[in-house]
């Protein structure tokens, strides 16, 4: 009897365990238009852009969290990916805003969560980073701070906040395999994978002979990838998952659990304030994700 009565404590105890770290996703109740493309949010803002039907052209503005306009549509839209991805979402405050295009010359500028807009136009800029944004002037580079201030180059360090100061190398040795080294505080992570992705919130993708997987700063695998599904950089401990057939996507979190069934067709990332976009069936929505931790 007495055994019995401490495996069914344990068990519950177990259970609530688990049922502590599920999480739950609820819908917010943030009213999207037919007539807008949404985004992701950053720093409490997202960029929604919305059809002009007399310009027959699409407008930018941005709107809070409780579904208000920050700023009304009145920004060009744009997004430009690559080395760095642009899409005008905000950073460290202020987001970047491009005022007109032709083929001529660009006019850009930023905006801070207040929606002012700095007085000067520039002919090519990059997000904020740091306090500090790079802005091109008559083909000249400079720095600039959130009060559209210039600075000396010399003075500006710049890096990725999110890369954990890890940088890929590779080596003839080991087959040809690359690792990690971080300069900064000393350490290293063996080269022992055939492909290294970049360090992204502290995780890396990597692939050696059992498969692509995610580790963690001290090299520890964290995330096996499943076979037929890619998934995507974390972002605030979670990532986008996509099935490589239907090409719908989902959600999973830094232990592999799922979070979002894989049954959308887009699934952004997860902004600090845990809300992520989703669109199924051609609608957009926004989701709250809570518990788990």
């Amino acid at each position: 009897m007495k055994k019995t009565s401490l495996l069914a404590i344990f068990v519950c105890f177990f259970c609530g365990e688990l049922s502590a770290r599920s999480w739950k996703v609820s819908e917010l109740a943030i009213k999207i238009d037919k007539s807008w493309i949404p985004g992701d949010f950053h720093d409490g803002a997202a960029t929604v852009d919305v059809f002009d039907a007399e310009k027959s052209e699409y407008r930018r503005g941005y709107i809070n969290m409780g579904g208000e306009w920050i700023v009304e549509p009145k920004f060009m839209p744009f997004k430009r990916t690559g080395t760095l991805d642009i899409n005008g979402d905000f950073h460290d405050g202020m987001a970047l805003v491009l005022l007109n295009t032709d083929k001529q010359k660009d006019a850009w500028s930023y905006i801070d969560l207040s929606g002012k807009m700095l007085s000067d136009t520039f002919g090519g800029a990059l997000p904020f980073q740091n306090g500090y944004a790079v802005v091109i002037n008559n083909e000249k580079h400079g720095h600039i701070n959130k009060k559209g201030e210039y600075f000396d180059n010399k003075t500006i360090i710049r890096h990725n906040p999110k890369s954990n100061g890890y940088k890929i190398f590779r080596t003839k040795k080991y087959r040809s395999r690359c690792g990690y080294i971080n300069p900064v505080i000393h350490d290293t992570i063996p080269p022992r994978y055939l492909n290294c992705g970049k360090f992204h919130n502290g995780l890396a993708k990597v692939n050696d002979d059992k498969g692509w997987h995610f580790i963690n700063s001290a090299g520890r695998k964290i995330v096996m990838e499943r076979k037929g599904f890619n998934i995507d950089h974390f972002e605030n401990g979670f990532a986008v998952i996509t099935d490589l057939k239907s090409k719908k996507m989902g959600l999973v979190d830094k232990w592999g659990r799922t979070v979002l069934p894989i049954e959308f067709e887009y699934v952004g990332d997860v902004s600090d304030n845990m809300i992520v976009l989703t669109k199924k069936n051609g609608i957009y929505k926004y989701m709250e994700i809570t518990g788990g931790r």
